[in-house]
């Protein structure tokens, strides 16, 4: 090879090398913003699904990844479990985890829901 034709192929080899970075950095851009749009939606979904738990009464509670809804001095056992089952519809993307009645709750006399979001792994079970 000639110096001439050396030059050429280190200022092609330049220019992709050059290219490749800057393709590098606007995929990690895009998983950036891609990551930041799924929380800010994760929490707005949590928020409704909150709002919609406070309206049938009772209080509710987050933990990491999980919401828990209950409702303490109950006294119609079969209603409320009907009301359980009415907390996952109202919240799309959330399923039910775990849910007890009266004496089976720790809390005695109350009814506690726990909620989770669904997902890809959950959906393949």
């Amino acid at each position: 090879m000639t110096p001439a034709q050396r030059r050429s192929v280190g200022i092609i080899l330049l220019v992709f090398g050059i290219l490749c970075l800057a393709l590098g950095a606007m995929m990690v851009g895009m998983t950036v913003n891609a990551r930041a749009e799924s929380a800010a939606r994760f929490t707005q979904t949590q928020e409704s699904c909150k709002t919609r738990l406070k309206a049938l009464g009772g209080e509710v509670s987050e933990v990491p990844g999980r919401l828990i809804w209950m409702k303490g001095d109950i006294e119609q056992a079969p209603a409320r479990i009907g009301e359980a089952s009415v907390a996952s519809v109202l919240c799309p993307g959330w399923q039910l985890k775990t849910a007890c009645v009266g004496r089976d709750c720790a809390e005695s006399g109350s009814m506690r829901v726990v909620l989770e979001p669904i997902t890809g792994d959950d959906e393949a079970q």
